[in-house]
């Protein structure tokens, strides 16, 4: 029987790729430079970008002046009653996204390498051995992911957007152009919010994963059930081996000894995750 050739991802795949890469990774204030060479992927990011935009800005607000005008409530676009409606719309679509990207295969095989990650990392953090068994006890949820960056951001544009909404100017118009308006004058505050989130998480993350505070964090870990899966022990294998080669990278040759002290298999699993020569 002739083998099937592999199916091309589809265009919510393309499109979902940096979403995916920031729900599956530690959040970075500062993206990583782009190569020139690389222009097509440039512009499918850049297409992705506005396809999260109008998903996750555009949609949510279009949804809660729907809700508003549907119901008679007639909020005001800068009140905090409509930016607390468009924070729950925001937060259905973002979880039925989820839900539905996972449904693709490729998807679902990345979620299972993200709880793999996540695993990793924490048998790291407890300071046991890097071994599958070590790390398939672990939980596949982290207070550092990319997952709770996005639900926090969610949760904080609520109330940077109510507290900012009574000082952003009024142009008189009518209540549909007034909310693609306030769309356009929401743009800027983007990166204010995304750094307000970015300090806040750190925060959490060092001091309230234990106690009351950890309710805090609780929002982002029930998306993490969506975007990190169970894995199998050989993406266990992978996710340790790229821990090792990283350990390596950043600690250098003078303190491998001192890694290999700490993690009996640290050898092999550099030798396993190292390229061929």
């Amino acid at each position: 029987e002739a083998n099937t050739p592999p199916k091309s991802p589809g265009l919510l795949s393309v499109l979902s790729l940096p979403i995916i890469a920031l729900a599956t990774n530690e959040p970075e204030l500062m993206p990583a430079p782009a190569d020139k060479k690389e222009g097509g992927r440039t512009l499918v990011t850049l297409f992705s970008v506005l396809f999260a935009l109008g998903l996750f800005i555009a949609l949510p607000q279009a949804v809660a002046f729907g809700v508003s005008s549907l119901f008679k409530w007639n909020l005001d676009v800068r009140s905090p009653g409509f930016q607390a409606l468009t924070g729950a719309a925001k937060m259905v679509i973002i979880v039925g996204y989820m839900l539905a990207i996972r449904r693709i295969p490729e998807i679902y095989r990345v979620f299972q390498y993200h709880g793999a990650e996540h695993k990793s990392i924490h048998a790291y953090e407890s300071a046991q051995g890097l071994s599958v068994d070590n790390a398939r006890s672990k939980t596949t949820l982290h207070p550092r992911c990319g997952t709770t960056f996005i639900v926090m951001v969610a949760l904080v544009s609520i109330f940077v957007f109510s507290a900012l909404g009574p000082f952003l100017p009024r142009f008189g118009f009518s209540t549909g152009v007034d909310n693609i308006l306030f769309f356009f004058l929401k743009l800027p505050f983007l990166p204010l919010i995304a750094a307000v989130t970015f300090e806040l998480q750190r925060v959490l993350a060092r001091f309230a994963t234990k106690g009351p505070l950890s309710l805090l964090l609780w929002p982002g870990f029930l998306v993490q059930k969506i975007t990190t899966i169970e894995p199998e022990d050989s993406q266990l294998e992978v996710a340790l081996g790229a821990l090792a080669v990283t350990l390596a990278y950043e600690q250098g040759h003078a303190r491998e000894s001192s890694a290999e002290r700490r993690y009996p298999n640290y050898a092999e699993l550099l030798s396993r995750a190292a390229p061929a020569s």
